[in-house]
């Protein structure tokens, strides 16, 4: 008969599809209990034993060898013949139950030794002090990575580590630069990272409290790479904001502003929409710019000028009245409903947000630092509220 394992977890475990182990499984044992008798085929294929990097678990590990040497505690059981000579005396349905209940009893003693056990990251015949190194270097760039997006070093002697450190340095100077396009992919590093953490088992609180704690933010920018390009901007702004990045965080949200226009003018209509990326969006960064002043001068400076929107007019065309009377019609639609000052306010914190921008990049001389981290958090907060919750410009 072929056994159903209880679990996923036990399954994984005690799947064939491993090829490295620190134990030898054997071909064929009787196991004898109780008067009855049966035989158990192992798997030939050898699995993977993540060895812990404390001397209390490895001596576990070896204590479950030694019971294995013995042939008491059958692993990867394929299928269970029942003795012929029993056969008889006894009805096989309760026979069969009564092995599968002995053969999960074992397979949960053998589980809680392997919740206990760590990545195979050493020989047996490893120092401890070199263990030690191992683990102390991973938590060290877990914490720099966790708090300010930073590895300091990506060799260790431990193949998984440095596989892991390697994909989060990758990660680390992605952000650091704001060039967040890699990660929108398949073969993003996000996904190469939580994988290669989701293959790191560990027995040291504090290590697996870190692994956590990064795999979680990892799941968000896995998470915000689907969004809306406006939206992955300004959700990458507010984790670079958490972690005191303040010039990256600005930057990103200075250009989540702009692009927030643009998106919302581009479905105005079809011809907009066409006119905007095949002419205005031939030069992205000046039709970013262009895109502030427009809305600015609507809305905050009390004028009934209409300025240039696209970067290659020197005055206002018939496109720009239109996107601009389409813009004043969804402001009074706002301000008929009770909504007055929407626009306004978004004006300001296109201005404020720009003149901080400005400032840091520049060699910020004015403006305390405590003081900018908080007006930030105010004007994302006002930003998420305008834009995605009210989305202001949706026509």
């Amino acid at each position: 008969m072929t056994l159903q394992f209880k679990d996923e977890k036990s399954k994984f475990l005690f799947s064939t599809n491993k090829t490295k182990s620190n134990i030898e499984v054997v071909d064929e044992i009787l196991v004898e209990e109780d008067g009855d008798s049966f035989s158990v085929d192992y798997c030939q294929e050898k699995i993977v034993l993540e060895v812990s990097s404390n001397l209390t678990s490895l001596a576990s590990l070896e204590n479950m060898r030694e019971k294995l040497s013995t042939k008491e505690d059958p692993l990867f059981v394929k299928r269970v013949k029942i003795n012929q000579e029993n056969e008889n005396s006894c009805p096989s349905s309760n026979i069969n139950n009564d092995i599968l209940m002995r053969i999960d009893n074992k397979q949960n003693s053998i589980l809680k030794m392997f919740e206990n056990l760590s990545i195979q990251h050493h020989s047996e015949n490893t120092p401890v002090n070199e263990i030690s190194s191992d683990i102390n270097i991973l938590k060290l760039n877990l914490e720099l990575f966790y708090s300010k997006f930073v590895i300091l070093s990506t060799k260790s002697d431990n193949i998984y580590i440095e596989e892991l450190l390697i994909s989060l340095n990758k990660i680390s100077e992605h952000i650091l630069a704001n060039s967040f396009n890699i990660f929108n992919g398949e073969t993003s590093p996000v996904k190469e990272a939580i994988k290669y953490i989701s293959n790191i088992g560990v027995g040291d609180y504090k290590l697996n409290t870190l692994l956590g704690k990064v795999e979680e933010l990892l799941l968000s920018i896995d998470n915000i790479s689907t969004m809306k390009v406006f939206e992955r901007n300004f959700q990458y702004s507010n984790i670079l904001l958490e972690k005191s990045l303040v010039l990256n965080s600005i930057t990103l949200l200075n250009e989540a502003s702009s692009i927030y226009l643009i998106e919302s003018i581009k479905k105005f209509s079809s011809d907009i929409s066409e006119y905007t990326t095949f002419v205005g969006e031939g030069n992205v960064s000046k039709l970013y710019s262009n895109a502030k002043e427009f809305f600015i001068a609507l809305f905050a400076k009390d004028s009934s000028e209409i300025v240039p929107l696209f970067p290659n007019h020197k005055i206002a065309k018939k496109i720009e009245k239109e996107i601009a009377k389409k813009m004043l019609n969804i402001s009074r639609t706002w301000s008929n409903k009770g909504d007055d000052g929407l626009f306004k306010r978004y004006a300001y914190i296109i201005t404020r947000v720009r003149y901080i921008r400005n400032s840091l990049a520049h060699g910020n001389m004015d403006i305390n630092f405590k003081n900018i981290k908080k007006e930030l958090l105010e004007l994302s907060n006002d930003f998420y509220y305008l834009t995605i919750q009210k989305n202001i410009l949706k026509k």
